[in-house]
């Protein structure tokens, strides 16, 4: 279940969510799958798959894969939370096509909620979106395409 690599290419792509997180192509790094890194600088998005479900056909194994994923944005304050928060949904909701090497049939928005958490001794808001995630699976993207986090700078 890979729903959080294309949502991870639409994010660092999207022009909004980069000028609240930092603003240039670099910055746009700053949305992360998994956790976050433990010298994160906020505001950053952490992207994760918590759930999914294939949709066997008679004829066979599943041809579209509904991932559920979460978007999680942290921020110092609720306001810029929650303005993060939404620059993700327009991003996000009702889009298509291919992106990090997976063709998504549709993102839908499902519902959100938020919370603090403590931060290196700083209150630290989070505003998180779960969404679904509609693959289209054939044999090209059952491999995956690797993305690199630029502060790591490993494949994952």
């Amino acid at each position: 279940m890979n729903g959080y690599l294309p949502v991870i290419a639409i994010l660092r792509a999207s022009g909004p969510v980069g000028l609240l997180i930092g603003g240039s192509g670099t910055q746009t790094a700053k949305v992360f799958p998994g956790d976050l890194p433990q010298k994160a600088v906020f505001p950053c998005i952490s992207v994760d798959t918590y759930d999914g479900e294939p949709f066997d056909t008679k004829d066979g194994v599943s041809v579209v894969d509904h991932d559920l994923v979460k978007v999680m944005c942290f921020a110092e304050t609720d306001s810029a939370a929650y303005q993060l928060a939404t620059a993700c949904r327009n991003a996000l909701d009702g889009i298509s096509g291919t992106y990090n090497g997976y063709y998504v049939e549709n993102v839908r928005w499902l519902r959100p909620s938020s919370y603090d958490i403590d931060a290196t001794n700083k209150r630290i808001r989070v505003h998180e979106h779960d969404y679904e995630v509609r693959i289209r699976i054939d044999a090209s993207n059952l491999v995956g395409t690797d993305i690199i986090i630029e502060d790591e700078g490993s494949p994952i």
